[in-house]
């Protein structure tokens, strides 16, 4: 063989040589090549990329709007429950307006009571009796009540025997029953005490003209 063809062979000798693979591991019997198991693909939410938050989407926004709202009608409906469970109860027990003695009157024990119906409605309206006779000095006790249909009172004049009662609400020396007005169906006391003896006139506010009477002191 010539140089030439020896040389050929050599470096075809030395590319095979390369090329061809190195020493594998041996496998040993029985054993498993490892294997790492898939893990879970986390759920993912899109964020503002501005911001960096979660995004909330139209149809969230719509459903926590709907929540709010609902809230906002329970909490009206048992505000008004409230309100009308509390209105009630608080009528039905609410206290009667406190009548005020007059102080040339009060706390003095009654010597002398005598019963008065007010009779009548917005026309006709009268006391029964309409003459009361007392003693001069005495503590004199009206008890009237309301037998008519409409609002009455009662009011007695002091010693200067005429009725003081003018726009501005003074009574002057006049005697007025406290709660000033007779419900129907209600009774009020009023208390008098005149020591001088005569003839006194009496009244309903109400109705001046017809409804009216005389206390007499003897």
């Amino acid at each position: 063989m010539s140089r030439k063809g020896k040389r050929r062979r050599d470096e075809s000798r030395r590319r095979h040589t390369a090329g061809a693979p190195g020493p594998t591991k041996p496998e040993v019997a029985g054993e498993q090549p490892a294997e790492h198991p898939a893990r879970p693909a986390r759920p993912t939410r899109a964020r503002d990329r501005s911001s960096g938050r979660p995004r909330v989407s139209g149809r969230q926004i719509q459903t926590l709007a709907w929540t709010a709202g609902g809230l906002g009608v329970i909490g009206a409906i048992a505000v008004f429950v409230f309100l009308i469970v509390t209105s009630g109860s608080s009528s039905s027990g609410a206290p009667e307006p406190s009548a005020t003695e007059d102080p040339r009157v009060a706390g003095l024990e009654v010597d002398a009571s005598f019963n008065v119906e007010a009779r009548g409605a917005e026309s006709g309206s009268t006391y029964v009796p309409d003459t009361i006779t007392a003693k001069a000095g005495d503590v004199i006790e009206l008890v009237v009540t309301n037998n008519g249909t409409v609002s009455h009172n009662m009011r007695v004049s002091g010693p200067n025997k005429v009725f003081d009662v003018d726009t501005s609400g003074d009574k002057g020396d006049d005697f007025e029953m406290p709660p000033r007005v007779i419900e129907p169906g209600k009774t009020e006391r009023l208390k008098v005490k005149i020591d001088q003896p005569g003839s006194y006139p009496f009244r309903c506010d109400f109705h001046p003209i017809d409804q009216k009477g005389t206390l007499i002191l003897q």
